[in-house]
């Protein structure tokens, strides 16, 4: 009797639109400090580039904390404000930390295929296993809310991806039985290829902090632009779900 597959698919730009989210209210950030301090002379896309730097380089120092992208607001603000000689004013700051931390909570839309990947997945036999980072009371909501809980098996909310709680989500599974899904080369697919897993890499939107290099020899390394595309590729990196 075949092993079973396990599945361990990331949620966030995987599954679900995210990064977008970020941008769109990132604009909004920026058009709000443009119009206190429309003598900056600087551009949209200039505010929203120091504000996703310095959420980066939070991240970089403490993980993936709920508080990184919010802070970073108020930061970017001060920053402008000290260098234009103009008082800080508490509400707007609170105004900008209260429209960047709203985003997790924004409705997120699927990416092609979301729903449909799942079924055919639960089909197949896998084991599913939602593999995401972050705060563990927002990803649950997020899964939550959607509708897919039931087609899925298990839920895992680590405080960041990594080799080591990728290590302890797999717990007893053989590392040759199991495949990760995901978009971020640093969270998803380098974690799943040292521990000797399969990775499906779904080419689709990320940010600066998940950029790492990628081995694209590894024959455990398959690169898709389609979700639609993995029960395919699944069926060719493990037979026994073709036959």
């Amino acid at each position: 009797m075949s092993a079973q597959v396990h599945v361990f698919v990331d949620w966030d730009d995987t599954l679900k639109v995210t990064n977008a989210l970020y941008t769109q209210v990132s604009r909004e950030n920026a058009g709000l400090l443009l119009q206190k301090l429309p003598q900056i002379r600087l551009s949209v896309e200039q505010i929203t580039t120091l504000a996703h730097d310095i959420d980066l380089s939070k991240a970089e120092a403490r993980g993936l904390n709920p508080e990184n992208y919010p802070s970073a607001w108020v930061d970017v603000y001060r920053q402008l404000a000290q260098e234009h000689s103009t008082d800080v004013e508490p509400r707007l700051a609170a105004l900008l930390y209260e429209k960047a931390a709203a985003v997790p909570y924004m409705e997120q839309a699927d990416y092609p295929g979301a729903r449909q990947l799942l079924t055919q997945l639960r089909e197949l036999g896998c084991e599913i296993t939602i593999w995401t980072a972050g705060d563990a009371v927002i990803q649950t909501h997020k899964v939550e809310r959607s509708g897919y809980r039931p087609l899925v098996d298990r839920l895992y909310v680590t405080p960041d991806k990594n080799v080591q709680t990728l290590r302890a989500a797999l717990g007893p599974r053989r590392p040759e039985d199991c495949c990760v899904i995901g978009n971020s080369p640093r969270s998803d697919i380098a974690p799943a290829l040292e521990l000797g897993m399969h990775a499906v890499h779904v080419l689709q939107d990320t940010w600066a902090y998940d950029v790492v290099p990628i081995d694209g020899d590894d024959p455990r390394y398959v690169r898709v632009t389609s979700l639609l595309e993995i029960p395919d590729v699944l069926g060719r990196l493990f037979p026994a779900l073709a036959s």
